[in-house]
């Protein structure tokens, strides 16, 4: 007589595998949500316009003069310097100035300005760490300077949420989109800021400058 095949039972599905999915599913649908909404909101009052224009790049700022160059020592050292004296969002204000100086945004714009603008729409602890949200990511290969958390660390910044916001915010290289922002989506201080970024990022004044009206 022929034997029966046996079949293997189903793979068991782990409850706390749907919880888990479940809950990011609901973080992420919060993040993208938020951001639609902010950004009809920040449509409607004109982002306020007369207040957020963005200054042209090429020169200096507040003294239209050229930037004189400084070395990562040098630029660690005044960092600590003024945030011993200054305080942390003074020190990340001091670095980002530093590294990015003029340097333009894809609308040619100074990108710095998005940074700033970034860190004035969140809760004031989380503002140093929103100034410098994209510092590691743009500036870590050699020829950026090679900048990573150790740097920060050594400045004297604090690891949370300081350091942990720039953390989040970093996408590792060959990182998929979707596991970032899973990972982006577990620390909380760095949805705020993720959000703000999204707001400015969508600011019809910025996306005049993208198209070029």
């Amino acid at each position: 007589l022929p034997t029966k095949k046996r079949v293997g039972n189903p793979p068991q599905v782990s409850i706390f595998n749907i919880i888990y999915k479940i809950h990011v599913f609901k973080l992420l649908t919060r993040i993208y949500c938020g951001a639609i909404f902010r950004v009809m909101g920040a449509l409607k009052e004109q982002f306020r316009a007369d207040t957020q224009q963005i200054k042209p790049p090429g020169r200096d700022r507040q003294s239209g003069e050229m930037r004189v160059s400084f070395t990562k020592p040098q630029i660690k050292a005044n960092a600590r310097a003024e945030l011993l004296a200054k305080g942390e969002f003074a020190a990340a204000h001091f670095l980002v100035d530093k590294i990015y100086g003029c340097e333009p945004d894809r609308s040619g714009q100074p990108f710095i300005g998005h940074l700033e603008r970034v860190a004035d729409n969140v809760a004031p602890e989380f503002r140093a760490g929103a100034l410098m949200h994209d510092l590691i990511e743009d500036n870590r290969k050699p020829e950026k300077g090679g900048w990573t958390l150790k740097d920060l660390e050594d400045i004297g910044f604090r690891k949370e949420p300081t350091i942990g916001i720039v953390r989040a915010m970093t996408k590792h290289e060959g990182e998929r989109h979707f596991d970032a922002v899973v990972r982006l989506s577990e620390y909380a201080p760095a949805i705020s800021v993720k959000l703000a970024d999204m707001m400015d990022n969508s600011n019809p004044i910025r996306l005049r400058y993208y198209s070029g009206d």
